[in-house]
């Protein structure tokens, strides 16, 4: 009798924490939806011009990034490290596409109902879901990686790091997301910048062979 009644209120206060979970998440959800809303406003009441938010959105897409990492992996030298260097962040773009999809298809949450729905190039299956952002994990990955990994300049990366940070930022002023999309988006791009680090990155002598193995393929050697 007296187990019956422990089991009975364990019970009863795991109902109660679930209960008091999912009404802490609906708060959430309704600020988030409230904040996003009046950042959208506030960039169409006082600037209004979608051009700014449009290179953004270009300057985050995965098809320019994807394209431009193949060409500078193939022109890339071994004794620079330029080719493992943008071979492994090649390997970074697509993981990020994999979460993206994964995770947008798990979670299947709606955009916002202001959103105008014209994104360029994107891919109605997953794009039409908005958890998480996937302009702000690639900028973040990309302003990461460059960081970690990359032989360049601190103004370079300050530039880099101004630029993730206004690509995460613009998704929320354009309507395409709201702020917790672009929140764990960038949390994302950190994520999947220690993947790639530590999981899937290839060494400089793999980097070589993939690299020659394509130039010999296409008659370029």
């Amino acid at each position: 009798s007296t187990q019956s009644t422990w089991g009975h209120s364990e019970c009863l206060f795991f109902f109660d924490y679930i209960r008091r979970l999912r009404t802490m998440l609906q708060w959430l959800l309704d600020m988030d939806r409230r904040v996003s809303a009046q950042i959208y406003d506030a960039y169409q009441r006082n600037v209004g011009s979608t051009m700014p938010l449009l290179l953004l959105e270009f300057s985050g897409h995965g098809v320019p990034w994807i394209a431009a990492s193949i060409v500078l992996f193939l022109l890339g030298q071994d004794g620079d490290g330029s080719s493992i260097f943008w071979l492994n962040f090649l390997l970074g773009l697509f993981t990020d596409l994999l979460m993206i999809c994964i995770l947008k298809s798990v979670v299947r949450r709606k955009r916002p109902a202001y959103n105008r729905g014209d994104q360029l190039a994107s891919l109605n299956v997953v794009d039409k879901f908005s958890f998480p952002s996937g302009h702000a994990t690639r900028a973040f990955f990309v302003a990461a990686f460059c960081t970690v990994c990359g032989q360049y300049s601190f103004p370079v990366r300050s530039v880099l790091w101004v630029w993730a940070c206004t690509v995460a930022w613009s998704r929320v002023a354009f309507g395409r997301h709201y702020v917790l999309d672009a929140v764990f988006g960038c949390f994302g791009g950190f994520f999947n910048t220690a993947v790639v680090l530590y999981g899937v990155a290839v060494s400089k002598e793999t980097a070589a062979l993939v690299q020659q193995s394509i130039l010999s393929h296409f008659g370029l050697l």
